[in-house]
């Protein structure tokens, strides 16, 4: 049998055996290794790696930190305000009354932001990633419970268990109150009371820990992270508006308080039987005698930690394999071809491909249309609600008036690589007419189903031809506007993942040039227009025609105009926007 391999000693030291089997033995606290050969416990170097970084962040990024500081005082108000109400609620209300689903909407909320953080606060447990522990020889199970441990060093953890406090405080308040008339329900709601809110606030901690674990074993591009985030912040929009919808509906009559009372405990009866509010309603269930109920929730709330263990579990050991044999993301990649389908191999087929991925796969792009759906529903929504076509008819104008802001910086956007436009001679028209052809390629569609949604909703007769081919124009004028301003005012684009329009000083002239110069055209058809009212509808259908054609005319002007310029200054425009924005 061979012996063990014992290496030269160092210079200046002594020799020591390589070990050829099991888990790699960290320094202790004096930097020895144990006596015993065995591995100190990872959980106090995780927790003091973990409060490091939380420190090393909060220095690093002082703008974050500060919103991070603004989102906690609001915390804290919601309780302060919130936790009284709840009690004093609990301290009035009857079994089979409203407190049992509020409290179960209060819990769901809870475990619905921790499931929605690892999408929206992406690279957030970037600092903990398993892939990093690979070197230290542990398997998952070995850092499982350290790593759960040092990710309770949070704010949002220590607020979360805060809520559920105070969730657990107006709970007991109720059990209480009905001590004497319902002793069995009551005693047995106050035993597992304190179970229950911890299985609650299990689930929220385990969540984002396996599916950041999950995340950490998948082939992750920047874009897809970049498109998360930005989709949580347009949930967040749908959520503001929404709410904003409801308070509207309300305000214009007090009756449909009624209508949303009766969906939302439907909602939250359905909410009840699932992990998000399960473990929230099982305190209720026993004061309510409804024993069976409360077990099955039980089991829900038990299966469901369970699992998350597991998967997290299961992802880590993934997750250390990969990071040892390598990321083969490189060779998997799929090649598609530049030029769509549907158009020839020439100058201006290479343009529009190259317009259409820029689409696609930039989230600086994307975010910009992804928001324009959300913003046409909350104003149609709204026009409905108080029965005023106007807001839906501004909605219309709104998406035709983007067309052009989504490219005004389409040149910037480039970066270096307005050198292969210049190397391969592409002419400054063609480029911009493709870059103005893809632009409308999403906002004609658009308008053409905006406009035919708000005639019908809002019965607008003739008028919905005259905006349509009123909104037709100004898309038509705002994307000229638009491809003018990319070749005369360009400037260096941010850096990705940021948001197009999100530049410094740089862009605060071409973003003024583009919005306001868009209606300048449009003068003319908006006064026969706004006429029409007054001396008939046949001025409308003048002003609609004359829009249309001006816009068209101004899309052509600002192709050739901004195409001139390119070709006789392309090299000046690609030094000054060649980098990124820092």
């Amino acid at each position: 049998m061979a012996e063990p391999v014992t290496p030269a000693p160092a210079e200046g030291g002594s020799s020591a055996a390589v070990h050829t089997a099991g888990p790699v033995p960290l320094p202790g606290e004096g930097g020895d290794a144990p006596a015993n050969g065995k591995a100190p416990s990872l959980t106090p170097l995780l927790m003091k790696l973990r409060w490091t970084i939380t420190l090393r962040r909060a220095r690093a990024t002082l703008a974050a930190t500060i919103g991070g500081a603004i989102g906690v005082l609001y915390a804290l108000g919601a309780l302060a305000f919130g936790g009284p109400a709840l009690i004093t609620s609990a301290s009035v209300s009857e079994i089979g009354g409203a407190f049992a689903p509020t409290a179960v909407g209060i819990g769901a909320l809870l475990v619905l932001a921790w499931l929605l953080a690892p999408a929206v606060v992406s690279g957030a447990e970037d600092a903990l990633s398993p892939a990093k522990f690979a070197i230290l020889g542990r398997r998952g199970r070995d850092l499982q419970l350290p790593m759960l441990i040092a990710s309770l060093i949070s704010p949002a953890i220590i607020l979360t268990a805060l809520a559920i406090g105070v969730l657990g405080a107006a709970q007991t308040v109720m059990l209480v109150r009905f001590l004497a008339e319902r002793p069995a329900g009551a005693i047995s709601g106050l035993v597992l009371l304190l179970p229950s809110l911890l299985a609650g606030l299990a689930i929220c901690i385990l969540l984002p820990r396996a599916i950041d674990a999950f995340r950490s074993t998948r082939q992750s591009s920047r874009r897809s992270r970049e498109l998360a985030a930005g989709l949580g912040i347009i949930g967040l929009l749908v959520g503001m508006y929404g709410f904003s919808l409801i308070s509207n509906a309300i305000a214009e009559s007090p009756s449909v308080i009624d209508t949303i009372v009766h969906y939302a405990l439907l909602v939250l009866g359905v909410i009840a039987w699932t992990p998000l509010g399960a473990p929230f309603a099982i305190p209720m269930d026993l004061l309510e005698g409804r024993y069976a109920a409360a077990v099955v929730r039980m089991l829900i709330a038990s299966v469901t930690i369970a699992a998350l263990w597991l998967w997290w579990r299961r992802s880590l050991e993934q997750a250390l394999t990969q990071a040892l044999q390598g990321d083969s993301a490189a060779k998997s990649e799929k090649v598609t071809a530049l030029v769509p389908r549907f158009l020839r191999s020439t100058p201006f087929g290479a343009s529009v491909g190259r317009s259409l991925k820029y689409m696609r796969r930039d989230a600086r792009y994307s975010m910009g249309l992804l928001v324009q759906p959300v913003m046409v529903a909350f104003m149609v929504g709204m026009s409905v609600m108080s029965n005023n076509p106007s807001m839906s008819i501004f909605a219309t104008v709104v998406v035709a008036w983007m067309a052009g802001l989504l490219i005004y910086n389409d040149i910037g956007m480039d970066g270096p690589a307005n050198w292969v436009n210049i190397v391969a001679g592409i002419r400054g028209r063609t480029t911009l007419a493709a870059r103005a052809g893809v632009s409308l390629m999403w906002a004609v569609p658009m308008l053409i189903i905006v406009t035919a949604v708000i005639g019908v909703l809002h019965d607008l007769g003739g008028y919905a031809g005259v905006l349509l081919l009123s909104a037709l124009g100004v898309a038509l004028s705002g994307t000229g506007i638009g491809v003018a301003t990319a070749a005369f005012l360009p400037f260096a684009a941010p850096k990705p993942g940021s948001m197009k329009n999100s530049s410094p000083m740089a862009a605060w002239l071409p973003t003024l040039v583009s919005m306001l110069v868009t209606w300048l055209p449009m003068l003319p058809a908006m006064a026969l227009i706004g006429a029409s009212f007054a001396f008939g509808q046949y001025l409308a259908w003048i002003g609609a025609v004359i829009a249309l054609v001006l816009g068209a005319v101004t899309l052509w002007a600002g192709i050739v105009l901004g195409g001139r310029q390119l070709d006789r200054h392309w090299p000046e425009v690609a030094q000054k926007v060649k980098t990124f924005i820092g």
